[in-house]
């Protein structure tokens, strides 16, 4: 019975015998030291490590495992954003903005809530937004949602469509 070299690897990989190195479409994979050769082609939207086979998971939850995005005390990109119908504030919500909808750039929670919106109504423009940056625990993202409701609470005395199920105005229980 003959044998054969099956040179293909990881889903879009596959193993250049002259080199030693695994080809991923856009660039070389090197096995040995478990990372790329070659910058990664999207930039930094793929993440801050440019040569990364994958983004570090300790960046995104506890080294235990104990902890999850939606803890309080997960760490990373946090920010806020809003969603408008027909240019009037629909909802304000916080997002992970390391993880990111490459087909519109926005951060992938985001996203889901657009495309959501865009379904149930087709006739409307449907737009989100970023509009603050920088926060490094969920508990800071979700501090600056809820003023930003309470800013806008206090200016109309209303609370935005999107949030009337998970926001209370303070007194108002």
């Amino acid at each position: 019975m003959e044998s054969f070299e099956q040179n293909l690897r990881y889903a879009g990989q596959y193993f250049d015998n002259e080199t030693g190195l695994h080809f991923n479409t856009f660039r070389f994979y090197d096995p040995q030291i478990g990372r790329f050769i070659m910058p990664d082609p999207i930039g930094l939207l793929g993440g801050i490590n440019l040569y990364a086979y994958a983004p570090n998971p300790l960046g995104w939850i506890d080294p235990w495992g104990w902890s999850h995005l939606n803890t309080n005390g997960a760490t990373g990109n946090f920010g806020v954003y809003k969603i408008e119908i027909d240019g009037q504030l629909y909802k304000y919500g916080k997002a992970d903005l390391n993880r990111v909808t490459q087909s519109t750039n926005l951060p992938t929670r985001l996203h889901q809530q657009v495309r959501k919106l865009q379904d149930l109504y087709p006739d409307k423009t449907i737009t989100g937004t970023v509009i603050e940056e920088g926060y490094k625990t969920t508990t800071a993202a979700k501090a600056a949602e809820t003023a930003k409701l309470d800013e806008y609470y206090k200016k109309t005395n209303q609370v935005p469509e999107g949030n009337k199920k998970s926001y209370k105005p303070q007194g108002k229980c």
